[in-house]
């Protein structure tokens, strides 16, 4: 069985043809720790939060922000199991 021992995410956000670069890597033997970067340069996750939120206006507690809107009213009407069963 493999075993995942390391995860790289990159996410790119474009605001008005401005293109960001956000990259995440989470080692396995390091418990956890993520290694964040925008743009290329080493950065800590409340730079990234402050971006994506202050910047970007991008509500990322909010999962609602994430749907297309004809599904906002259906998944807001989920309990916490059914937002679970829904996330997975």
């Amino acid at each position: 069985m493999n075993h995942l021992l390391r995860l790289i995410y990159i996410m790119e956000l474009e605001k008005k043809k401005d293109v960001t670069t956000i990259r995440r890597e989470l080692v396995r033997s390091s418990r956890g720790v993520s290694k964040w970067k925008i743009d290329g340069k080493s950065a800590n996750e409340g730079n990234v939060k402050d971006l994506v939120e202050k910047e970007m206006n991008i509500q990322i507690g909010n999962l609602c922000t994430f749907l297309p809107q004809e599904k906002v009213g259906e998944f807001s009407a989920f309990d916490d199991v059914g937002l679970l069963r829904e996330t997975e």
